[in-house]
Order: structure tokens, then C-alpha cells, then sequence
């Protein structure tokens, strides 16, 4: 039903016939698709230990990645707040399915909850890094690599209120989607 056939259709051999059963694709619509801007190679971010810091680096965008506008969830209107995409060096969260250089589209605007993979920012260079977050009740923030060979990095209350830890926005996809950390 999803496809726009019956099974019978996928299943059967059509070998021989002039059917085109390509036409079961769905098109979208210009208005269902999203251009997400890329960032400069100059905004990378970390699947690793973070990335040395953001500080001072001039957040711009010369290219944009179309995709369609479910991946993204809430849109804001608020500039600040829009999805963005930046690619990714490190392994940390490679058993999460996010290698490498993949690009990833991040939404400021969508809740992070429990387990989902983020973008914060950390420390006082401020590094960009990508990991599963934790919240606990005592306020502290806990951030997961997907691979044992990176530690978790645990931010106290404390940490949390004088900024030393910032969520920037959940990633929402890249060429797959994030697994959930429970």
C-alpha cells in the first residue's frame, strides 16, 4: 500500500512484459523538500574527544542539501533556530551509524530527549562534538559515544547552569538515521 502496488506486483515475474513498474515511485513536490545549508569545512564536528574549539569561527554556508521536510520536524521561523547541516570527522559514534565524514542535519528547534543523538558544545574552547545525551534528575548531563574506546563525558548541575555544556540541536538524519542510546 505504501508503494502505490499490491504485493502480487512486486513478488510476480514480470519478465517479458512492457509494464513499467518504475511509475510506483512516489514524486515530491517542490514544497516538500527543505534546502538545508552546509557549513564550511571550517565548522566540523567532532565524533570524538570535540574538536578544539569554536570559538571565533565565522559560522557560513556556500552549499545546501536538499531533503525532504519530514526529516527535519519542527521548522522555526527564527533564523538562529534552523535546520543546518556540517560534516563529521571521528569514529566515536560510528556504531550509531554516523562514520566518518557524513554529513549530518542538525534542527536547533527540535526537542532533545532522552538517548537521541545531539550537537553540543562543551567546555570552555567551546568544542562541537556529537554524541548520545543523558539527563539526569539531579540536573547533571551525561554525554555517550557509541564506542567503548571514548569515555563518557558527565556535566554536574553546576557545569550545566554556568554554561560550561550547551545543546545546540538534535540531529535529526544523515545518510541514515540515528539509533537511540537506552
Amino acid at each position: 500500500v505504501a508503494l502505490g502496488c499490491r504485493t502480487e506486483d512486486l513478488v510476480a515475474d514480470h519478465s517479458g512484459q512492457q509494464d513499467n513498474y518504475l511509475r510506483v515511485a512516489r514524486s515530491f513536490s517542490p514544497e516538500e523538500w527543505y534546502e538545508v545549508p552546509l557549513l564550511d569545512p571550517s565548522a566540523v564536528v567532532c565524533a570524538g574527544d570535540g574538536n578544539g574549539g569554536m570559538h571565533g569561527i565565522i559560522l557560513e554556508s556556500s552549499q545546501t542539501i536538499s531533503v525532504p521536510r519530514e526529516w527535519l520536524g519542527l521548522i522555526s521561523i527564527d533564523t538562529d533556530k534552523q535546520p543546518f547541516a556540517l560534516r563529521v570527522e571521528g569514529e566515536s559514534m560510528a556504531e550509531a551509524g554516523i562514520s566518518d565524514g557524513v554529513e549530518v542535519i542538525v534542527n536547533p528547534a527540535e526537542e532533545v530527549r532522552e538517548g537521541d543523538v545531539a550537537l553540543v558544545c562543551f567546555g570552555t574552547r567551546g568544542d562541537w562534538s556529537i554524541k548520545w545525551t543523558h539527563f539526569h534528575r539531579d540536573g547533571s548531563i551525561e554525554l555517550r559515544a557509541s564506542s567503548a574506546k571514548y569515555p563518557t563525558k558527565t556535566f554536574l548541575k553546576e557545569d550545566v547552569e554556568a554554561g560550561f555544556i550547551r545543546i545546540i540541536g538534535r540531529v535529526m538524519r544523515f545518510t541514515g538515521t540515528p539509533k537511540r542510546n537506552a
